[in-house]
């Protein structure tokens, strides 16, 4: 069995949602509308815009979960679980854009398809690369993109930002996927004990902090007030949520 089908880059753990991947693992993304290629735009919203096509392509994840689970015959309160999540990360796209277009990006919008966001998926996961896909883009990257805005969000509080309420919106929902995460790696190891080993092995390598490549290019002076997240803040998450993902392994023997 190939362990790394479906499994994310290192980098690709810094994310928003739960995006839909390729066989390769990395994230398929929508297109945009409304952005000329002549009009510069800051590097601060330019992580915003890739927020949105990230939150937007996480519909599709989550909907793919869904299935996922269902043809497992897992109980119908994850599936709906997954549903719901779904739902959610419609709203973070739009949340998003409207962040983006608060500091510096012009309206846009996204044109692609959802369904057309899952057509290099030709099957349904099976209950081990469910089980990575829990661990690694629910319990790690939703849970690392929970503590980043958590973070983010009290210090936005503490300027009486108006990006506040938005971000812990995010954060919130977030927390709340790496928790759903949390409970189909419980079933899945219910299952299958032996999945656990799997598991074991996904986190391995992973004690350098991912980076984001857009949020590297805005000043870390200049981030609080854009919504983003110092460097400071991303280290003390990537620490707090790698601990709990292997606490959780660990207890899950």
């Amino acid at each position: 069995m190939n362990h790394r089908r479906n499994a994310p880059a290192h980098d690709d753990l810094w994310t928003e949602g739960r995006p839909i991947r390729s066989p390769r693992g990395r994230a398929v993304l929508p297109e945009l509308s409304g952005l000329d290629n002549d009009v510069a735009i800051p590097h601060a919203a330019q992580a915003w815009l890739q927020a949105s096509l990230l939150e937007y392509s996480s519909i599709a994840g989550f909907t793919w979960v869904a299935r996922s689970l269902e043809c497992l015959g897992a109980p119908i309160e994850l599936v709906r679980r997954a549903e719901h999540a779904a739902e959610d990360e419609r709203h973070h796209a739009k949340i998003c854009l409207d962040i983006a277009h608060e500091v510096g990006a012009p309206e846009a919008r996204i044109v692609t398809d959802v369904d057309s966001l899952a057509a290099l998926r030709n099957r349904t996961d099976d209950l081990s690369t469910t089980a990575r896909s829990a661990l690694l883009d629910g319990v790690v990257a939703e849970g690392f993109a929970a503590a980043r805005l958590q973070r983010t969000a009290v210090r936005c509080e503490r300027d009486a930002h108006s990006l506040a309420a938005q971000l812990r919106r995010l954060a919130d929902d977030e927390l709340r996927h790496a928790n759903f995460a949390r409970d189909v790696i419980a079933w899945c190891v219910s299952v299958r004990p032996w999945i656990v080993d799997e598991l074991a092995l996904a986190l391995d390598d992973l004690d350098e902090r991912p980076h984001s490549s857009h949020l590297d290019s805005v000043a870390d002076s200049d981030r609080t007030a854009a919504g983003l997240c110092t460097d400071a803040d991303a280290d003390a998450a990537w620490t707090e949520i790698l601990a709990g993902a292997r606490e959780l392994v660990a207890s899950s023997r």
